[in-house]
């Protein structure tokens, strides 16, 4: 797994109402990537505006809860052929499973139990409401 967080000393915070989602470029280099193979996360907190280890400010029925979307979910309907730059992007309104919160803190890629090759991610942004 492959964790991007917002530090304590952002200049920016990124306000869940003003955030439109997450853009990435993916490329597996030599390896081809299935639409299996990984999911995307976007995690958030009702109690900071950056990433803090254990905040347990945003549940749904009393679990800690952000759905991991695989690549099928992101519009990616085939395999990623090696050396290929895929671009997701990840709109938090059509996340289904989503809770609520305040503030986006981090976004994570995970990889799928069995897959361990070389993942290449550039141009990681957040999309926001002008």
């Amino acid at each position: 797994m492959l964790f991007f967080s917002v530090l304590p000393n952002a200049r920016q915070t990124y306000l869940r109402d003003r955030v439109i989602g997450v853009s990435l470029w993916l490329n597996g280099g030599e390896n081809t990537i299935t639409t299996e193979d990984l999911m995307i996360t976007l995690v958030g907190s009702n109690a900071y505006a950056y990433g803090v280890s254990g905040d347990t400010s945003v549940t749904v029925n009393d679990q800690l809860f952000f759905s991991e979307t695989k690549l099928y979910d992101l519009g990616v309907n085939r395999p990623i052929p090696p050396n290929t730059w895929v671009e997701l992007v990840v709109y938090l309104d059509k996340l289904p499973y989503d809770p609520d919160y305040k503030y986006l803190t981090g976004i994570y890629v995970k990889n799928e139990k069995g897959f361990l090759k070389t993942v290449h991610i550039d141009y990681l942004s957040v999309l926001m409401v002008k």
